[in-house]
C-alpha cells in the first residue's frame, strides 16, 4: 500500500516552523534593543560623569545623569523609527527616494533638534555667514572641539549637510548605528589591525568632499571638558 501524506498535516507544519522562526527573529530583535540601548545609554551616563571628574567642576548630579540617560534613550529611539520610517518611504516611492539624503538631512537633523531643544534649551548659533556656500565643490571640511555629548546634536543647528567619522562598533548600536549607515556615514576601526579602514576613510571622505559634501571631525578624539584636547592630525592630512 502507498502512504500518501496528508496535504493539511505538511501545511500545518510549515506554517508551525514559519511562525517559529518569526517568533526567534522576533525575539531575538527585542532582546538586542533592549540590552543594545540598555547598553548604551549606561555607558552614555559613565562616560559624560566622567566629563565632570575634575576638582575644578561640580559633579554631575543625579538629576542630570538620568537628563543624559533620556537624552540618550531619545536620540536613539527616534534613529530607529526614522530608520524605519525611511526604508519604508523607499519601498513605498519604488526606490525614488534618496535614502542618504533622507537619511542625514531629515532623520538625524529633527533628532538632534529635538533631543536639544527637549533636554537643553535653545540653541544660539553665530557666525553662519562665515560658513562656505552649502553646494560649493570641492566642500569644506568641519572641525570642532568635542566637550560634552551636547555637540554631536548641536553641529544639526548648522544646517549643513556633512558625513561623520564614527567608530565602526556605533554600528551596532541601536537606532543610531541604522541611521548611520544608510545616511552613508563613514565607519573606521580604531584599534588593532585598521590599515586597510585608514585607507577606506581616507578614499571615502576624499570621494565625499569631491562630491561637493563636506566631512564632520572631532579631531581631539574624545570629549573632555577640563581643558582643551590638542587636535590629532587626521583632519588635516
Amino acid at each position: 500500500f502507498a502512504v500518501v501524506p496528508n496535504p493539511a498535516i505538511i501545511m500545518v507544519t510549515f506554517n508551525d516552523i514559519a511562525q517559529t522562526l518569526l517568533y526567534v527573529v522576533l525575539y531575538v530583535f527585542l532582546a538586542w534593543l533592549v540590552l543594545g540601548l540598555s547598553l548604551a545609554v549606561g555607558f552614555s551616563v559613565i562616560q559624560e560623569r566622567k566629563i565632570w571628574l575634575p576638582r575644578n567642576f561640580p559633579s554631575l548630579s543625579c538629576w542630570g545623569m538620568l537628563k543624559v540617560a533620556a537624552f540618550n534613550f531619545v536620540w536613539c529611539s527616534f534613529c530607529l523609527i526614522g530608520a524605519i520610517g525611511v526604508l519604508v518611504k523607499k519601498v513605498v516611492t519604488l526606490g525614488f527616494s534618496d535614502i542618504e539624503v533622507d537619511a542625514h538631512c531629515t532623520v538625524e537633523s529633527f533628532v538632534g533638534w529635538c533631543c536639544l531643544r527637549g533636554f537643553i534649551g535653545r540653541v544660539q548659533v553665530n557666525g553662519t555667514e562665515n560658513l562656505p556656500p552649502p553646494d560649493i565643490v570641492p566642500a569644506p571640511t568641519y572641525v570642532a572641539n568635542h566637550a560634552s555629548q551636547i555637540d554631536v546634536a548641536a553641529v544639526y543647528f548648522m544646517k549643513r549637510r556633512f558625513k561623520w567619522i564614527a567608530k565602526k562598533s556605533v554600528v551596532y548600536l541601536p537606532g543610531v548605528g541604522q541611521i548611520m549607515f544608510l545616511g552613508k556615514h563613514v565607519f573606521i576601526q580604531r584599534s588593532g589591525k585598521n590599515k586597510k579602514s585608514v585607507s577606506n576613510l581616507f578614499q571615502k571622505s576624499s570621494n565625499a568632499i569631491q562630491s561637493g559634501i563636506p566631512m564632520f571631525f572631532f579631531p581631539q578624539g574624545t570629549r573632555w571638558m577640563a581643558d582643551r584636547l590638542p587636535f590629532k592630525d587626521g583632519a588635516f592630512i
